[in-house]
């Protein structure tokens, strides 16, 4: 048709261009495809489109059995295609399809054919109108169709994003992951893996190709070892739909709901029929008998108040194993309850507990629901009771986790003992960066203050089995203490006592690793009538703890950047340290404790 209009190189990419468009709109009638040509060759009242009977050969070219007064251009050759044949055969050599892949590459090289069985009639069209001022406005019309380009998104193709295209492809591709990610829970998808490595780890075995879709009489092969190798029906039925699952989620056939394995699995159901279930529901009874004795099994009562609670909750709530607890530490995306999932409510002069469930093994989708529990006339087992005492109490683990309950396990929890030091130095912590934990979280340290303001050394052995009875023992211990002795207690006595109770610390806590931190330079020491008098006797007790300490195999964490004449390093007083020189000491105490956990050999920070 191009060349009757004139143009007589036209044809061949017009017929690219064509082909192109019909790809998109396989099924589209000729006027869908191209409204210009149906409109010219068609619908064109000077025009008298005529078709022949004749039949066609296998090049699907005419056999006129008539003929024609008028000139016509038939549309019947295959035109030179614009896509390197040669390239699309690299680029599918290794595409896991191949049958597919010849049929794609055998329609470039010789043309594509319309899966239509009727009667193929040839088309002519009265070329006469298709001369002089039509030919130009034609031609004019064809190149403006050409330069549209092949459009970017054809199928199974990469898209080239534009700038106002919006994510990129690689977004798009998370997304659609993370889609089909949450289309099942996490426990399913677990479960399908561990089917498909054992049906590879069966195949490994019995030398089978890595073949999909798996042939019937390989998934059959393949539920007779699982019964061999003990599997009950129920698993053996799971296992088989991971396998359905994964034909199902690369788009190929599933072989896995033919008649004969669904007989297989049917037949194995009543060759080993279900077990009865002997297990039995917790008891009222059997739940106070179970909070009583945590008493005497766990390690602290840390432990004692955690379990107590979890289990009283469990009981009353009627709640899963997996809405209490995750399984793992790295584990967010569970049912386990959080803390802002609990709050108390006063109904009638009565408190109330407000428990909601944001999701659980059956509401997946997080339609969410809360239960309301009441308060136990029994207070050993009253869950309100039993979860306000573990609230106060409550670790929330190195990185801050809002899990309701969280054990020790797992962190390298560190004990910070003194007086006034330690106090502040908590509330500096909170304001600086690295928070609380004065950025010893990414080593797995969580600390554990226990500052108390006025603290004379006399206290620290009734503070530390206080922390003992309610917490699991530390990885380490730093005590800032004895200063406020040194206007009280002779020398020799001080350094007597604090040498006896780090001894019986030691006896207490055998695995825990004990640090001294040297007592720091006062500007003014209260209650003193000769300050450097006071001075000389606190050198005197840190030489003493220092070496006392090393010789047993501990550490010692000094402060030499910390000087009386420092003014800006105290505050008004000369006794507390000002925020600088908190910053001072915390970095201090930060370096030791960083210093002792990476080389167990060095004991002492600074080095000298």
């Amino acid at each position: 048709m191009a060349a009757s209009r004139g143009y007589t190189g036209g044809w061949v990419h017009y017929d690219e261009q064509f082909r192109l468009r019909k790809v998109f709109s396989p099924f589209s009638s000729w006027g869908v495809v191209d409204m210009e040509l149906w409109l010219l060759c068609v619908s064109t009242p000077n025009v008298s489109p005529s078709f022949n009977t004749g039949l066609s050969n296998g090049n699907n070219l005419q056999l006129h059995s008539g003929h024609s007064s008028t000139s016509y251009t038939h549309l019947y050759s295959l035109g030179n295609s614009p896509i390197n044949v040669d390239e699309v055969k690299k680029a599918l050599k290794n595409y896991p399809y191949q049958e597919v892949a010849r049929d794609l590459i055998q329609g470039l090289e010789t043309g594509f054919k319309l899966k239509y069985s009727g009667p193929r009639l040839p088309m002519d069209i009265d070329s006469k109108e298709l001369i002089g001022e039509k030919a130009t406005i034609a031609r004019d019309k064809i190149f403006k169709e050409i330069n549209l380009e092949v459009p970017e998104t054809m199928p199974h193709s990469r898209c080239k994003p534009t700038h106002d295209s919006g994510p990129s492809m690689e977004s798009l591709k998370d997304e659609a992951d993370l889609l089909l990610k949450c289309s099942m829970a996490s426990n399913s998808w677990k479960t399908y893996k561990t089917a498909v490595e054992c049906f590879k780890k069966f195949r490994f075995i019995y030398n089978y190709r890595d073949i999909w879709p798996v042939p019937i009489d390989e998934i059959a092969q393949f539920i007779a070892y699982l019964s061999y190798k003990g599997f009950s029906a129920s698993t053996v039925s799971t296992y088989i739909s991971g396998l359905a699952h994964t034909h199902k989620i690369n788009n190929i056939t599933d072989n896995t709901k033919s008649f004969i394995i669904s007989k297989m699995i049917e037949g194995l159901r009543r060759k080993n029929p279900q077990k009865l279930d002997v297990r039995t529901p917790i008891s009222f009874d059997l739940l106070k008998r179970l909070i009583h004795s945590l008493r005497s099994v766990c390690n602290s009562q840390y432990e004692t108040l955690l379990f107590s609670s979890a289990f009283s909750l469990a009981y009353f709530a009627m709640l899963r194993v997996s809405e209490l607890a995750i399984n793992s530490r790295t584990d967010e995306s569970g049912h386990a309850l959080k803390c802002e999932d609990v709050t108390f409510d006063k109904s009638n002069g009565q408190t109330e507990l407000h428990v909601k469930l944001c999701s659980s093994k059956t509401d997946q989708k997080h339609n969410s629901i809360t239960l309301i529990i009441q308060s136990h006339a029994d207070s050993n087992i009253c869950p309100i009771r039993l979860l306000q005492s573990y609230l106060q109490v409550r670790f929330s683990g190195v990185n801050g986790s809002n899990k309701l309950y969280t054990h020790f396990n797992g962190s390298k929890a560190i004990w910070f003992v003194g007086s006034s030091i330690v106090y502040w130095a908590q509330t500096n912590a909170k304001t600086r960066h690295g928070g609380p934990n004065i950025g010893l979280q990414s080593r797995g340290v969580y600390i554990r203050w226990f500052g108390k303001r006025g603290m004379l050394w006399n206290d620290f052995n009734a503070k530390v089995l206080h922390a003992v009875e309610k917490f699991s023992p530390p990885a380490m211990i730093v005590i800032q203490l004895g200063s406020n002795d040194l206007v009280k207690v002779k020398t020799l006595e001080l350094i007597q006592n604090i040498e006896r109770d780090i001894l019986r610390l030691h006896l207490l806590l055998p695995n825990t690793r004990i640090v001294w931190s040297e007592m720091l330079m006062r500007r003014y020491w209260h209650g003193a009538t000769d300050g450097k008098a006071i001075e000389r006797s606190r050198k005197r007790v840190n030489s003493a703890i220092n070496n006392y300490v090393l010789n047993d195999g501990h550490c010692v964490i000094q402060h030499p950047n910390i000087r009386a004449q420092e003014l800006n390093l105290y505050r008004y007083d000369g006794t507390h340290l000002s925020d600088i020189g908190y910053n001072i000491y915390l970095n201090n105490i930060q370096g030791g404790i960083e210093t002792f956990l990476s080389s167990p050999k060095i004991r002492r920070f600074p080095e000298v």
